[in-house]
């Protein structure tokens, strides 16, 4: 049975955990970039994110994904590399109303990093891929044609 110290006691220290940020980490979640979510043009969301450093073709960046989608609404994909020191991969669409489709960080250096999810998209466009490895960018795309957009 609960009294009315017990429960004065845990409302203090839930207060407490509050104040001091344990109870609710707001620090842990990571900034939202709330401006390249924002942006259509696929141009405009690779400077937000990276500035204006070059971005290098590469070989070493595979997309697996149909080649064809009867509805954009679930499109399967899967990033593999075999770039070393891997901080990021980046998926961005050429047709979308937003461009960005998501950004992964990966905290390891690992070799072989992959990345599977699922994207949804408007129209037919390329899908591409960015990857941040040893502080240089690469990128791969790959082209889809959507019948029905999923982005309606």
């Amino acid at each position: 049975m609960i009294n009315r110290r017990s429960l004065i006691k845990s409302a203090l220290a839930s207060l407490t955990l509050v104040k001091v940020g344990l109870f609710f980490p707001i620090q842990a979640f990571a900034a939202w970039p709330k401006k390249v979510f924002s942006l259509e043009s696929p141009n405009e969301a690779l400077i937000e994110l990276f500035g204006v450093r070059r971005i290098t073709a590469s070989n070493r960046i595979s997309i697996e994904m149909p080649p064809g989608a009867e509805n954009g609404a679930i499109i399967p994909i899967t990033v593999k590399t075999g770039l070393e020191n891997v901080k990021s991969i980046s998926l961005i669409a050429e047709k979308n109303p937003i461009a960005l489709l998501g950004q992964f960080t990966f905290r390891g250096k690992g070799n072989g990093e992959y990345l599977r999810s699922r994207i949804k998209l408007a129209k037919s466009s390329h899908v591409i891929v960015v990857v941040e490895s040893d502080c240089e960018l690469y990128t791969a795309k790959q082209y889809i044609e959507v019948l029905k957009g999923g982005c309606d």
